[in-house]
């Protein structure tokens, strides 16, 4: 049940199809416990072979970017979740993708945990919390590729993505996570 509300909330503008992808996507996730295309699709049960469910899921995924809308929902839902005794970590990673072969703009990262070259993508997250009391509030993530045409520079992008989440939040709680000389909030 809070699947379905929560899901049809971030969801909230898009069309019927987007928004039963939403939906399986979250529940295959929760469900399996993993982010892997397969298990999700697994996890949903459909009366037809879970391959189908698989190839319908990702033609979905591929058909068109929800990535921003998803998180304007996310930052529109948290916005007054955030107060001035909270952290506003920014968290700029990568995701490596050790056996895509296929997958367009991966560019050369370095694995961190393993010591050596890796392929995958930039990923920025934003997160707000209270630790003194427990409090863990996601406010933006995204995932994207220095190969893309559109991709200003890492310090522009993460600049960029503080922005967003400032326009939602305002001036409340404490930056951190990375040099923001260039920034006031």
């Amino acid at each position: 049940m809070q699947c379905n509300k929560f899901s049809g909330t971030i969801s909230s503008g898009l069309g019927v199809i987007k928004k039963r992808l939403v939906k399986e996507m979250v529940f295959g996730i929760q469900a399996s416990k993993d982010v892997n295309l397969s298990n999700i699709s697994r996890s949903l049960k459909e009366d037809i072979p879970f391959i189908k469910t698989e190839d319908r899921l990702s033609m979905n995924l591929a058909s068109e970017d929800i990535s921003a809308q998803l998180n304007r929902e996310i930052m529109r839902l948290a916005a007054n979740k955030v107060d001035d005794t909270m952290v506003i970590a920014v968290d700029p990673g990568v995701i490596m993708k050790p056996y895509a072969k296929e997958m367009e703009k991966q560019y050369n990262i370095y694995d961190g945990s393993q010591g050596r070259p890796a392929r995958g993508y930039h990923l920025c997250q934003v997160t707000g919390a209270n630790l003194a009391h427990d409090k863990i509030v996601p406010l933006y993530c995204e995932a994207y590729s220095s190969e893309d045409s559109n991709y200003p520079g890492s310090s522009e992008k993460i600049m960029g993505i503080v922005q967003k989440v400032k326009a939602k939040i305002g001036t409340k709680g404490t930056w951190a996570g990375m040099c923001l000389t260039d920034w006031q909030p």
